[in-house]
């Protein structure tokens, strides 16, 4: 799977389009592709507009970008470029993520591959996923 970067703010990012599979619904919103984040996450709007229950996620501290949250984390199915991922994610406060995009991050979903290259010094900056 390859998924090209996109021009957000100025700047090239890997960012692809995240749909959180719900009981009711689905909800659709970008997500960054990064290597930094342990866990997977995303705002509580994108659980609530999926129909997910955000009570029965576990309680979890998270720490990222220079924020700190408690969220609540929950096994969802999501689709990214046509497949389906089951990926552990931390949702926290829509405040408290303060950017317009969720983070993807290397457990559960990273770990699902052989191989994961970010290619940025080519024309065609992507990241591919292999295995």
């Amino acid at each position: 799977m390859r998924i090209p970067y996109q021009m957000h703010r100025s700047h090239y990012l890997p960012l692809v389009e995240v749909v959180v599979l719900g009981t009711r619904f689905n909800a659709s919103m970008n997500a960054v592709i990064d290597t930094g984040v342990v866990r997977s996450v995303f705002p509580m709007s994108a659980a609530r507009d999926a129909g997910l229950s955000l009570e029965s996620g576990k309680p979890e501290a998270v720490v990222f970008g220079g924020s700190a949250a408690i969220g609540r984390l929950i096994k969802t199915y999501v689709l990214i470029h046509g497949r389906r991922f089951d990926l552990d994610i931390l949702y926290v406060e829509d405040e408290k993520l303060k950017l317009d995009y969720a983070l993807l991050g290397r457990e559960t979903f990273f770990n699902q591959f052989n191989e994961v290259a970010f290619h940025e010094r080519t024309l065609e900056r992507n990241v591919h996923f292999r295995g």
